[in-house]
């Protein structure tokens, strides 16, 4: 074979390689795939307290206390236990439980004592600041007052259970107001 030839045969073995590598560029795969990213570690405490009988805050540890009057001192508040700021919303759910199942307390069980630093929107109360590292929120409430005449009347010897859930989601990077906020959980039916 003359010079000429492996030369002619040399550049088209070298052209056909440089197309095949060329278009081996044009193919693509797809994968749909759903990321979660975290940007900052938030974590709240909720605080739950009583005025004992020389109108100093105790930690309540007790589930059951009998009820001696128609009112009843629970002081609720929520500490950022991290270090980023936080929104925060609470959320108070009060039944009344007695033989024939659990009911709604609605008229028979009122939430008093609440801080103007809190808006309520729909069955939840916003918080309406921003909640800094080892901070504490105003008060959601000071005491339950109850309807006795007519608990006693339509649920005599009944429980009023009252259960609070609170729930935060960074501030940082998610607006300057708690309503406009981003990442709340999604409900879930009990």
């Amino acid at each position: 074979m003359d010079k000429k030839r492996k030369v002619g045969v040399g550049l088209c073995v070298l052209l056909l390689i440089s197309c095949v590598l060329f278009s081996s560029a044009f193919y693509s795969a797809q994968i749909k795939t759903e990321n979660v990213i975290t940007f900052g570690d938030i974590q709240i405490k909720l605080l739950n307290y009583e005025l004992d009988e020389n109108d100093q805050e105790k930690e309540v540890r007790e589930q059951e206390q009998p009820l001696r009057t128609d009112t009843m001192s629970r002081i609720v508040r929520v500490q950022n236990v991290c270090s980023e700021p936080a929104f925060v919303r609470v959320k108070i759910d009060l039944t009344v439980e007695n033989e024939r199942g659990i009911s709604p307390a609605e008229g028979y069980v009122n939430v008093d004592g609440t801080d103007a630093a809190w808006v309520q929107d729909g069955q939840w109360f916003y918080y309406n600041r921003i909640l800094e590292p080892d901070m504490m929120t105003e008060n959601l409430m000071q005491e339950l007052s109850f309807d006795m005449d007519k608990l006693t009347r339509d649920y005599a010897g009944a429980t009023v259970w009252l259960h609070v859930e609170a729930q935060a989601v960074q501030s940082k990077h998610n607006g300057t107001e708690v309503l406009q906020a981003q990442g709340w959980p999604q409900e879930v039916d009990r």
